[in-house]
């Protein structure tokens, strides 16, 4: 059932054919003309690509169609979907996907959906995010035949985002991880289960076939090359061994030949190959630039352009950005490539010099600050006993005023008694 919603992809990979000028002009015709077909026999021609279909197919433009998705053998809701995935609203599908109810036992295949559409839309965070569920031990022997199909399926579409991300090496190792637990993941990649899965046998193993050449190191080819689960993959990517061979020997020119002209013309006409093909070319070269400077001290830019058969000026503009990028310790006069001197001890000095003035200033800074605060302090000081002098005399007045008037308790003692000295005194008035 959820096979279905692939089938109008095929529009995609028709459009960057006629977008790029692949193929003779008849196919072209061809191809374009069975796009038209397709749209006008489902009566739904709100393509982004139908003028570019129409175009190319010769044929006049349909304004009359009316754009009312023909349902045919598929329900409702699928017409629905397959007409969001067909005008790229692949967000919107993806919603109504989400909330359909299903089965337990069609899990994976809504999973596949999903992951499928969001590719589509290069919402490559959401596969990630899915990808660390899929990790994780799955008891895939456990599941129906279909289950199983589709979770091969999910597995090779992960690949297919890490690649489409430039992220060779995740490519590469996601797939051999899987393989080493589910031998049975290349049964699917060659005859797939279902009639329109959404990356090809063809992008999958020169997905997989690019990655590790571009991904593992030089130093590590021979070791590679002779791993169980790479060598398993050789019956159907005899390329990989190939290449892998040309680059132990250092046979460069050989291996350039192989990338520009077999690998170049799969990846120019296939969907999910095109997009990162010059990315991927640049960091191959890149990382044939990166021996020659490793192993040399002094060298001419014109030499590596002859031997490689590259054009010298993009030898030349590819080298230095590359010792941009990676920071390396070069440097390109008149064309020709040095290994620039270490001065361990002056360079060191310098820092020391450098590190002295920044801690002066820092210094310098503190002082400032200090002495601020030494002023604000004494301000304080100074503001602080003028109140104290002004509060004292303040008491001082308040108590002189008081002694003029007597209080009439002081004519008893401490214990309420009243005192002899005015006994005395009263005595005396009385005597007198």
């Amino acid at each position: 059932m959820f096979d279905q919603y692939m089938e109008p992809v095929f529009l995609e990979r028709v459009a960057l054919i006629l977008r790029d000028g692949l193929r003779s002009p008849q196919e072209r015709k061809q191809l374009a003309t069975h796009a038209v077909d397709y749209l006008t026999k489902i009566n739904y021609t709100n393509s982004p690509h139908w003028n570019l279909f129409v175009s190319n197919s010769g044929t006049h433009n349909n304004n009359h169609i009316a754009n009312q998705y023909d349902s045919g053998h598929h329900g409702k809701e699928q017409c629905v979907i397959i007409k969001k995935i067909i005008e790229h609203d692949y967000v919107e599908a993806v919603h109504i996907i989400e909330a359909k109810e299903i089965d337990q036992s069609q899990y994976f295949r809504k999973m596949e959906c999903l992951i499928n559409l969001q590719l589509l839309s290069k919402d490559y965070h959401n596969v990630d995010e899915l990808c660390h569920y899929f990790k994780n031990n799955i008891a895939i022997d456990e599941l129906i035949d279909e289950e199983k199909a589709a979770l091969r399926r999910i597995q090779i579409v992960i690949c297919a985002s890490y690649y489409l991300q430039k992220r060779f090496f995740d490519c590469c190792s996601h797939f051999f991880k899987v393989l080493s637990s589910d031998p049975a993941l290349l049964n699917e990649i060659i005859t797939p289960s279902i009639q329109y899965p959404l990356v090809t046998t063809k992008e999958t193993i020169t997905m997989i076939t690019l990655s590790c050449i571009i991904s593992i190191p030089l130093d590590n080819y021979t070791t590679f090359l002779y791993l169980h689960d790479v060598r398993r993959f050789y019956h159907f990517s005899p390329l990989l061994p190939t290449c892998l061979e040309l680059l132990i020997h250092t046979k460069f020119r050989d291996f350039f030949h192989i990338l520009e002209n077999t690998l170049n013309e799969v990846c120019r006409n296939e969907l999910f190959l095109n997009e990162s093909w010059d990315f991927a070319q640049f960091t191959m070269r890149s990382k044939i630039y990166f021996f020659y400077i490793r192993i040399s001290t002094k060298l001419e830019i014109s030499y590596i352009a002859r031997i490689l058969r590259i054009p010298e000026k993009q030898t030349g503009k590819e080298i230095e950005q590359l010792i941009s990028s990676a920071g390396l310790n070069v440097s390109i006069n008149n064309n020709v490539i040095t290994l620039k001197h270490k001065r361990l001890l002056e360079d060191a000095i310098e820092d020391l010099k450098t590190n002295e003035v920044k801690m002066q200033q820092i210094l310098d800074r503190q002082a400032e600050v200090n002495v601020q605060l030494k002023d604000v302090a004494q301000h304080s000081i100074m503001n602080n006993e003028e109140y104290l002098d002004k509060y004292s005399r303040l008491e001082q007045e308040k108590n002189d005023n008081n002694d003029e008037f007597m209080d009439p308790t002081d004519q008893y003692d401490s214990n309420g008694d009243y005192s002899m000295m005015n006994i005395e005194s009263d005595d005396n008035n009385m005597n007198g």
